[in-house]
């Protein structure tokens, strides 16, 4: 089963993004901001990364970068409201 790592700060974008995708039979884990991200991937492994690049304190450019020099093969999709 392929695992999702949903990044946002918007609780309701999260939630609507973590049904849809779990509807169609994706593992999904959910942060709400960029330094619990990082946490998570501390211990858990992901296919996909989906991340909000507009977040504070830890905006997901900085999120990517991270978690790009820890997990190379893990794909990532950059979204944003602005």
């Amino acid at each position: 089963m392929t695992r999702i790592l949903i990044v946002d700060d918007d609780m309701f974008f999260r939630k609507v993004i973590t049904k849809l995708l779990m509807g169609h039979g994706y593992d999904i884990t959910a942060a709400e901001s960029g330094e619990e991200a990082l946490e998570v991937l501390k211990t858990n492994t992901f296919d996909l990364m989906i991340s909000d690049v507009n977040m504070t304190p830890m905006d997901g450019m900085e999120v990517l970068q991270k978690s790009r020099e820890a997990y190379p093969d893990m794909g990532v999709i950059m979204l944003t409201g602005h």
